[in-house]
């Protein structure tokens, strides 16, 4: 017995695809970067003074709902800051023991390749979305700071 269906058969296959177009991002350093090996991981964090990481799972409801908007957010306040993703379950162990990461989603903030700042995401997407916000803002002075410090250093 068919079940009756509300939608004609032809559009039942365009329907069914939930996908949603990729994020566009202009820029390389807009384009976040999915890292899959310790390699990638200390290349990320070299590529650039400030850098986000969004440590995730597939399986993670929140981590699925957070990871666009921390995209976004970086895409249109703060295209200067390279952006990846870290699959838990996807890397080696020591890129996911090694930033000291133990619940999902963690967003941490590297600066010159140091942690900076770490964030569990246990709030609501706005909320986190607000704390990686002003995370970067510290984080971006920091790294002005620390280039001020090294100009005089070489004075």
């Amino acid at each position: 017995m068919a079940i009756p269906s509300l939608m004609p058969a032809e559009k039942l296959d365009q329907a069914s695809s939930f996908s949603q177009p990729p994020l566009s991002f202009p820029s390389l350093s807009q384009r976040p970067t999915q890292i899959t090996s310790e390699k990638d991981f200390d290349d990320v964090r070299a590529s650039a003074d400030v850098v986000v990481v969004d440590f995730m799972a597939r399986w993670c409801r929140k981590c699925i709902y957070v990871k666009p908007r921390i995209a976004t957010l970086l895409k249109d306040k703060f295209p200067q800051v390279p952006l990846a993703f870290v699959d838990v379950n996807a890397v080696p162990a020591g890129v996911v023991s090694g930033a000291g990461v133990t619940k999902m989603p963690t967003v941490v903030l590297y600066v010159r390749g140091e942690v900076y700042e770490t964030y569990v995401a246990g709030e609501s997407s706005t909320a986190a979305v607000l704390r990686v916000e002003e995370m970067v803002k510290r984080g971006l002075e920091e790294a002005k700071k620390k280039k001020k410090e090294d100009e005089k250093a070489k004075v």
